[in-house]
């Protein structure tokens, strides 16, 4: 079970990890400025790699349910409208809110589930 996750669910997450990596490069160059499609295409499909990546490990290693990560991951690519057409700056913090506001969700489900 655990070579499995770190074999196998492992490799998106470092994936995940370098596309938002190679997009931020350019995004931070200028945060103000629309991106080209390549590096919002990489920030969203990092983002997408790393939430299936991690939903994948953390049900491999019976951690936790993926649902919330899974459906993160289908909302990132709709991210690249922001970066290409509003700003760099925009689709970063769109993307911030949807990891962080993942997390919250996740936070108060576990949460609910200790209270009852």
């Amino acid at each position: 079970m655990v070579l499995d996750a770190y074999g196998v669910w492992h490799l998106p997450i470092l994936f995940g990890i370098v596309l938002i990596a190679a997009g931020e490069k350019l995004a931070v160059l200028h945060p103000f400025g629309a991106l080209a499609a390549k590096p919002a295409i990489e920030l969203a499909l990092g983002a997408t790699a790393f939430l299936v990546g991690e939903a994948m490990f953390r049900r491999r290693l019976r951690i936790a349910r993926p649902a919330t990560r899974l459906a993160a991951a289908v909302l990132a690519p709709a991210t690249i409208p922001l970066g290409t057409q509003v700003a760099a700056f925009a689709q970063l913090a769109a993307l911030v809110v949807l990891l962080g506001g993942t997390l919250a969700l996740e936070h108060a489900l576990d949460s609910n589930k200790s209270i009852a």
